[in-house]
């Protein structure tokens, strides 16, 4: 039971995830275009935009996780 919650829970993280990358670059296409750049410099930039954004977040979880676990005292239980 334990491996199917984690498994449900990976995958809801990487939709999630796709979801979330997916509306930064449409965010920053649609800047891009209504300030007059060239479409197919607006979606490089916006997939440029997006992967940065997964890369930048992913860094900062692991490092906001190692913090956390460091520094909030664990109860017995766990």
């Amino acid at each position: 039971m334990k491996m199917k919650r984690r498994t449900r829970a990976a995958a809801k993280a990487i939709t999630w995830r796709i979801i979330a990358s997916a509306t930064t670059a449409l965010i920053v296409y649609g800047s891009l275009r209504y300030n007059g750049f060239h479409p197919d410099m607006a979606v490089r930039l916006g997939g440029i935009a997006a992967l940065l954004d997964m890369v930048i977040k992913l860094v900062l979880f692991v490092v906001h996780d190692e913090l956390w676990h460091k520094l909030v005292p664990r109860r017995a239980a766990d």
